[in-house]
């Protein structure tokens, strides 16, 4: 035990201690005890919403019957402003099939082959970097019969 520990565990027992003696079989006094309360602040970091992709196709455009059974058209999806965005998810009744985006911020165009006539729609929701997802933007389109 360091003399200066020695000499401080002596007055507290209110021994003097001479010169270069040291105490031993002293315990250390109580201390006193304090109570200190912590407040815990915490904070959620909300990233701005996606907005909705927009779609566009020049095979099949909206409000027109074009096309066909089999054949395939090109659709584009566009992240509608926003820089977040990597990635879409797309399907025809569902988002699900994802494709990258070609910048972050930037479009994918994909080919979709309809299998059968009539009106049909396309679900698309953008996808940022952390797996956010924005509202789904629904295009319908019209596929010719014959």
């Amino acid at each position: 035990m360091a003399l200066g520990m020695s000499r401080l565990l002596a007055r507290a027992a209110g021994i003097t201690l001479a010169s270069g003696m040291i105490a031993a079989g002293l315990a250390a006094p109580a201390l006193a005890t304090t109570t200190t309360t912590v407040t815990t602040v915490s904070t959620t970091f909300a990233p701005a919403a996606l907005p909705a992709p927009t779609v566009s196709s020049p095979d099949y455009p909206p409000n027109a019957s074009a096309g066909g059974i089999g054949r395939p058209g090109r659709f584009t999806f566009s992240a509608n402003g926003s820089t977040d965005v990597v990635g879409f998810r797309y399907g025809p009744d569902f988002p699900s099939t994802y494709v990258a985006a070609d910048q972050p911020g930037g479009s994918a165009t994909v080919w979709i082959t309809p299998t059968t006539f009539g009106v049909q729609k396309v679900a698309v929701k953008s996808v940022d970097a952390a797996g956010n997802s924005s509202p789904i933007t629904t295009y319908w389109f019209d596929v010719n019969g014959g």
